[in-house]
């Protein structure tokens, strides 16, 4: 039986590896004479290129995905100001792209769920809503890439590069985010229920209404970060530094903030009914005005 299932692997192997050299054969032909790279956006060798990539990736598993997927960069075919091959709706599902250098990548719109990036290089690369549903970037450099509307629902981020990158409008509920670098990202109406945030560096990141519910942002920095109509209820602020936050209008009902560092903080018309915290940190505040306080109260 176990000589068996060693050729029935070695016969898988070899179909894989026959299947993605006939593509990268192909592909080298529409590159090489059918001009493929000098093409349109309407022209047939597009539409071509396009249902055979497609055709292949359905077959391929994980690895291969990952082979082909580095094929197509290096061919220049996905680059983000010229993107030539358009994976749109592509199943690169459970890809694995390990440590590998996509730098400017184009996957726009693509399916990356599952997919293996752990230390792979993103920086720059446009991935506005794409699908990275629980997927694999660990250690990930995303140095200012496009992630507009892009799915991380169970992503796991942790220890990832995010400086400067676009997460407006992106769904990350329940991703690991703890132990990012996430200075000056623009996370405007995402959505991160129960994410973990813990000992992220949040600098002077905007998350104006964004939802935050149980999330646990246990020794984030969140300094200068703009909260403006945020969703907080729930969250672990325990050792939290919102030094000179904005959290104006925010709602902060019942959380806990006894250890957490509010000094400059903006509190205009914030909700604070029954939320744990002292007298002193609330006069560390810029601004208490409107806000509703841990008594119900309206504060003049």
């Amino acid at each position: 039986m176990a000589g068996e299932k060693s050729k029935q692997e070695l016969a898988d192997v070899n179909f894989q590896s026959e299947l993605l050299k006939s593509y990268t054969d192909r592909m080298g032909n529409f590159i090489t004479f059918r001009k493929l790279l000098e093409s349109g956006d309407k022209d047939k060798v597009r539409f071509g290129a396009k249902a055979i990539t497609l055709s292949t990736l359905r077959v391929l598993e994980p690895h291969y995905k990952g082979l082909l997927v580095v094929f197509l960069y290096k061919s220049t075919l996905l680059n983000k100001e010229k993107r030539v091959l358009d994976l749109t709706d592509a199943n690169v599902s459970d890809a694995t792209l390990t440590n590998s250098n996509l730098h400017n990548i184009n996957l726009s719109h693509a399916n990356l769920s599952h997919a293996n990036l752990i230390r792979a290089n993103l920086s720059q690369a446009d991935l506005s809503y794409t699908n990275l549903d629980d997927a694999l970037l660990y250690e990930a450099n995303l140095y200012a890439a496009n992630l507009l509307s892009a799915n991380l629902n169970g992503a796991d981020l942790g220890y990832a590069n995010l400086v400067n990158t676009n997460l407006q409008n992106a769904s990350m509920i329940e991703a690991n985010l703890s132990h990012t670098y996430m200075n000056d990202v623009n996370l405007v109406n995402a959505n991160l229920f129960s994410a973990k945030l813990s000992y992220a560096t949040v600098f002077n990141t905007i998350l104006n209404n964004a939802n935050l519910m149980d999330a646990n942002l246990y020794s984030t920095n969140l300094a200068h970060a703009g909260l403006t109509g945020a969703f907080l209820v729930g969250v672990n602020l325990d050792s939290a530094n919102l030094n000179y936050a904005n959290l104006s209008k925010a709602n902060l009902s019942e959380v806990n903030l006894i250890r957490t560092n509010l000094n400059g903080v903006n509190l205009s018309g914030a909700n604070l009914s029954k939320a744990i915290v002292t007298e002193e940190q609330l006069s560390k505040a810029v601004s208490l005005k409107g806000t509703t306080m841990p008594d119900g109260t309206i504060h003049d």
